[in-house]
């Protein structure tokens, strides 16, 4: 009996803080303050990869193997539902593999509202690049809650303008949950 009670209170201090931090918000007034942005372009090498596993393991596309002998176990299961561990000597192998690997991150950014992908030289047999999503953000300032930001999707932080009067929902802990949204 004393459990349920302590669950149910649990239960329900549970609800009211989620609703205390994230849904009983009052309405300030605030202003668009700025912009940033960053639009990333991921560089890629084709190069040899450096593997090793036991010899039945190694892909299709692995070369360069250079073999030794370990000791492997392996479980058998037994159509009875038992199993059993065997070891014996197998041959382990280190080879490689020839992928795309992870060179370096170009970025661009800025506080303007003309947002632009690095220039990138043109894919190669061994060199290639791929544009990452943007991240675009908006600065907001209210007297109650100072400087705060929310990155958008493209088109509305498109839709944004420096100095817009918006509508900034504060919690009773004093944070902002949620993204300010457009003027309707």
């Amino acid at each position: 009996m004393p459990l349920g009670i302590i669950t149910i209170l649990l239960c329900i201090w549970g609800i009211y803080s989620i609703w205390y931090n994230y849904y009983d918000v009052s309405f300030v007034p605030g202003k668009v303050e700025g912009f940033s942005w960053q639009m990333d372009i991921k560089e890629y090498h084709w190069e040899a990869v450096s593997y090793s596993d036991w010899w039945d393991e190694i892909p299709y596309d692995g070369y360069g193997e250079w073999c030794y002998e370990k000791e492997r176990t392996i479980t058998i299961e037994h159509t009875d539902g038992t199993t059993e561990d065997v070891t014996f000597d197998d041959d382990y192998c280190n080879y490689y593999v020839d992928e795309w690997v992870y060179y370096q991150t170009i970025s661009n950014s800025n506080t303007d509202k003309n947002p632009a992908y690095s220039p990138i030289p043109v894919d190669t047999s061994k060199v290639k690049y791929s544009q990452q999503p943007g991240v675009f953000t908006v600065h907001f300032v209210s007297d109650t809650t100072g400087t705060i930001h929310f990155s958008y999707d493209r088109a509305t932080w498109d839709a944004f303008r420096e100095g817009m009067s918006v509508q900034i929902g504060v919690s009773r802990k004093g944070t902002v949950p949620y993204p300010p949204e457009l003027p309707r």
